[in-house]
């Protein structure tokens, strides 16, 4: 009933496998969020009044989700590292 209500019905299979997944929970609930857009960054925050600095501590850009994990510098490294494994 609930999904019902809030989903109008709607199943995102992506979710599904990820709670299925044996990955531990503490990175499940991240994964949930960040595919929510329920991450408490910049951006977010600001929304919500707060008075600090929506920008990026590494690159002083924009903070949103795709930033942090795609376009900010340290993202983009820890992604060539994991690229070289």
């Amino acid at each position: 009933m609930y999904r019902l209500l809030s989903f109008n019905g709607f199943k995102n299979g992506r979710l599904k496998k990820l709670w299925k997944n044996k990955m531990p929970l503490e990175l499940k609930v991240f994964l949930w969020l960040a595919f929510q857009d329920r991450l408490q960054i910049g951006s977010a925050l600001k929304r919500k009044h707060w008075k600090g600095d929506e920008r990026c501590i590494v690159c002083l850009k924009k903070e949103d989700v795709n930033h942090i994990f795609f376009d900010c510098v340290m993202a983009k490294f820890v992604w060539g590292a994991l690229k070289r494994l």
